[in-house]
């Protein structure tokens, strides 16, 4: 007897409409175990949308969505969910905390009475410090570090309640080049040494593809969902894109289309 394989995400036939105006159109796809999506798509393509569809915080105009296998609206281990919204709209840069003490946070919001912090929490969150490689961060003030840094500790921030699936919302966005590679290559590592399934919303289809496996392409319905690599063979793609467009978004190899 085949053993059914638990699924992280399951998005079946959602449409989500704001009054009259239609946001997203009969979506359906499954997010697996360790696998890494970019969600792209123009601006006003329904990706927020989606996002809080999964959160439950839209109300879906058909289908359903399941997360763990559970009904989204009965889904209540958010523990296993880490979420890194647009760095601009998440910790107040002047919040006077350490980034020891932000990445406990993480910790704190999972705890019932009494909210404490435990020597075995502190030990955890060293572990997660030094697997990020921040720890010369440690104590040192948060509103004191880069923008890369930042995001790096509410990465780990993410990471103490031992996630099995982060969502990204646009994550590189205040980041410099550099520090942007390096925050994209934490995720991929992330992903393939951690098993941790990862839903990245981007607007940078482009540089994206150089790290994750699959791209869900949308715009209010799905255009493409599948790996990077069939994405760049696909002639309905070629078509909708043109040649030059869907090499630059594949980025698997130069526009000519040589490895």
């Amino acid at each position: 007897m085949a053993i059914k394989k638990m699924s992280i995400i399951k998005i079946n036939n959602v449409s989500v409409s704001y009054n009259s105006h239609e946001a997203l159109r009969d979506v359906s796809c499954v997010v697996e175990p360790a696998d890494f999506i970019a969600l792209v798509g123009p601006n006003g393509a329904g990706k927020t949308t989606l996002v809080k569809s999964i959160f439950g915080l839209v109300p879906l105009k058909t289908g359903s969505i399941e997360l763990f296998d559970t009904p989204a609206r009965k889904f209540t281990q958010w523990c296993k969910v880490g979420y890194l919204p647009q760095q601009s709209s998440t910790i107040n840069p002047l919040f006077p905390a350490t980034t020891e003490e932000v990445i406990e946070l993480g910790l704190l919001s999972q705890k019932r009475n009494p909210k404490s912090i435990t020597a075995k929490d502190k030990k955890h969150v060293a572990e997660i410090i030094e697997k990020l490689k921040i720890t010369d961060l440690k104590k040192r003030m948060f509103s004191e570090l880069s923008g890369g840094q930042q995001q790096k500790v509410l990465l780990a921030r993410c990471l103490v309640s031992k996630p099995q699936l982060l969502i990204f919302d646009e994550p590189s966005t205040a980041l410099d080049p550099d520090s942007r590679e390096s925050f994209f290559e934490l995720i991929k590592q992330l992903n393939k040494q951690d098993g941790i399934a990862v839903l990245l919303v981007t607007h940078d289809a482009g540089f994206v593809g150089k790290f994750a496996q699959k791209l869900l392409y949308i715009d209010k319905k799905i255009v493409y969902f599948g790996k990077f690599s069939e994405f760049c063979k696909s002639d309905d793609m070629r078509a909708f894109f043109g040649e030059h467009y869907q090499h630059i978004v594949c980025h698997q190899h130069d526009i000519t289309g040589n490895n």
